[in-house]
Parts: C-alpha cells; structure tokens; sequence
C-alpha cells in the first residue's frame, strides 16, 4: 500500500506528534533525543519498512536514509492538520500526547522547564487545542515554536491519557 493510499490512523498520528516537534532537518527521516530508534521502530512498523537505519551524531540518534515511502503521509498529514484534527476523537488525541510528550524531550534537549499544563508546539498548534476547547494561551516563545498553556488541564489531561506513552518505555 502506497503511502498515498495509506488512512490515518491513531498510531500514525502519535508518529507524526513526535516527528513534528523533534524531526532531524537533514540527512534521513528521524527524530531528536533518546526517543530516536523507539520513534524509527514505530515508523517502520505502521508506516514503511524500507530504507536503511543508520545511526549518527554523538547522542547515538536514529535516521532512515534511502527511503521516502510512508514520508508523504507525514508531510500531508502535518500540512492539514487544522482538518485532520479538529475534532474531540482519538486522533487529535493521539497526536497531542505524542506532542505532550515530545515537548518533554524537547525541553530536555534544551534544558528549558515546562510545567505538568505546557506543550511545545507552533501557532497552528495552539489553534487547534482552543478549537477542541480546552482553551490555551501562548506562554513564550521559542524560535519557531511556542510554550502552550493549558487553562483546563484536567479535561486535557483525560483526553489525552489513552495515548500517553504509546511509545514503549526506554529502558535507559
């Protein structure tokens, strides 16, 4: 099955949470952080099993070079978020707690603080999480990104819970 073919599902929807906010920009398909070959695994397992992994940078993170099959459906899916996931369904939640999650990592990496009620995403992002209704606010911004406040984190927080760590655990 073609990666044009290929329908969302919750799964593809959390891999394109964490390929959103922690993607390498260059050199294969693979995210940033101790997540690298967990995120590669899930990729090949929903997504495409072809191309290489190789592994690079001193952090010991995994890309797949020699393959764009399963990319497409990222790249589309990422472009029409504001449709893809404008409802209250298992698709918007998978993707705001792989973006819930990511946000951890990415805080991480930079060393930054979030509280138990912030994610990191883009404009679109916080768009998205006022139309569900869960009400958000823009805290700081970060480059290209910003700092989401989330006002009802409890309501949030339940939405999201199912898709929480739908990655396996490192064992690191």
């Amino acid at each position: 099955m073609s990666s044009k073919d290929r329908r969302l599902t919750p799964e593809i929807a959390y891999i394109l949470g964490w390929w959103h906010l922690l993607r390498h920009s260059k050199g294969g398909l693979g995210i940033r952080g101790k997540r690298s070959k967990d995120f590669i695994d899930w990729y090949r397992k929903y997504l495409s099993d072809e191309g290489n992994v190789k592994k690079i940078g001193r952090w010991n993170e995994y890309i797949i070079v020699d393959s764009v099959k399963g990319r497409g459906i990222l790249i589309r899916t990422e472009r029409e978020r504001r449709k893809k996931f404008r409802f209250v369904n298992e698709y918007s939640a998978a993707y705001f707690a792989a973006l819930y999650e990511a946000s951890r990592e990415f805080a991480r990496l930079l060393r930054l603080r979030l509280r138990s009620n912030e994610f990191i995403g883009d404009i679109e992002d916080l768009m998205l999480i006022n139309s569900l209704g869960f009400y958000a606010d823009r805290v700081r911004e970060l480059g290209d990104w910003i700092v989401i406040k989330v006002h009802n984190y409890d309501v949030f927080s339940r939405f999201i819970s199912s898709y929480l760590s739908y990655l396996p655990k490192d064992e690191n």
